[in-house]
């Protein structure tokens, strides 16, 4: 699989023709929000094996490639998670630092839900700018490259907290 990802990684950042990493970062984030699509059917289906007590570790099942960028890439279908593994992968294939993050959703504007999210970061000029693919509307990009002020007006990040607890625990709701 490994292998067939990476030639479809080569496939897709080949044509980005740019020297300037915030905008090599800007195509791969455009090409995911114009590909991919949330899988809510096998997420559902996760959750209520999850709920039935059948399933233990959402990464050892037959829904664990929700989470991975090979089937973002490959099937056009993830949650959160394998969107933020897609942005990582391609922009690691180009030379540009990324990681994924924990955070908190804010879709209410008034408080944060309680489960977890996996959005992204990459490293321009030795600064973390913060994305989220999986939220963005497909012709109105706005959250991208922000600055992590603006980013946690929507995203409450807990890096310490979600490295103790680990996306296991949060994922159980």
């Amino acid at each position: 699989k490994m292998k067939i990802l990476y030639k479809k990684g080569l496939e897709i950042t080949q044509h980005i023709n740019e020297n300037d990493k915030y905008k090599i970062a800007l195509e791969i984030y455009k090409y995911l929000i114009n590909t991919i699509t949330y899988d809510y059917e096998n997420l559902e289906k996760r959750n209520k094996y999850m709920l039935e007590g059948k399933l233990i570790n959402v990464y050892q099942n037959d829904y664990k490639d929700i989470n991975s960028s090979y089937k973002a890439l490959m099937e056009g279908k993830a949650v959160c998670e394998g969107y933020a593994n897609a942005f990582k992968f391609l922009t690691n294939l180009k030379n540009i630092e990324a990681e994924n993050i924990v955070c908190f959703l804010n879709k209410t504007n008034t408080e944060f839900e309680y489960y977890n999210h996996t959005a992204s970061r990459f490293k321009i000029d030795n600064e973390w700018l913060y994305c989220d693919s999986q939220i963005e509307e497909k012709n109105d990009i706005k959250y991208f490259g922000l600055k992590r002020e603006i980013f946690e007006e929507t995203h409450r990040l807990e890096p310490e907290k979600t490295k103790k607890i680990g996306v296991k625990k949060w994922n159980k709701y």
